[in-house]
């Protein structure tokens, strides 16, 4: 929660968020209440598949740290549609086992920040992910399709061919 908090995201009066992040964040800035039930349904929903959930949650931190590092606009940074793909993303690529999946280091921000969580794995991933999102027009659109790609590609999984 204080990774996304850093990130201070636009928080619209009466709308709650996506994801459990997101939940407790507006619940916080409008001082609601009674979101408990809410924010552990998106948890749970969040770690469905996952055989050990702890990678897929320092997963999140590092990647909410490394946005925040990063040179993406800062309206993008503070972009709840944004954060809550990119956290939507990262669920995707935890759940596929990336330890298992052979890498020669192909600079996917996810990639460094699943394999090293230390300031310097941030730092690289903060660059990584810059790079990543200035390449397109739309990052919300091209996230959801990276998405995707990762879902497919659990169902096809690596066999070393």
């Amino acid at each position: 929660m204080k990774a996304y908090s850093r990130l201070a995201p636009a928080t619209a009066q009466g709308v709650i968020g996506g994801s459990f992040l997101d939940t407790l964040w507006s619940a916080a800035q409008q001082e609601r209440r009674g979101y408990f039930y809410t924010v552990a349904d998106q948890l749970m929903a969040f770690l469905v598949g996952m055989a050990d959930p702890i990678p897929a949650l320092h997963l999140t931190r590092s990647l909410l740290e490394a946005v925040n590092q990063s040179n993406i606009p800062d309206e993008l940074k503070s972009d709840r549609r944004f954060l809550h793909e990119l956290i939507t993303l990262a669920q995707a690529y935890a759940s596929v086992n990336p330890a298992d999946c052979p890498a020669d280091d192909p600079q996917f921000f996810l990639n460094t920040l699943w394999n090293g969580q230390d300031e310097a794995a941030i730092e690289k991933g903060a660059q990584e992910l810059t790079a990543f999102i200035a390449g397109f027009a739309d990052p919300n659109a091209m996230i959801t399709y990276a998405r995707r790609l990762i879902k497919v590609a659990k169902h096809y999984p690596w066999t070393g061919r």
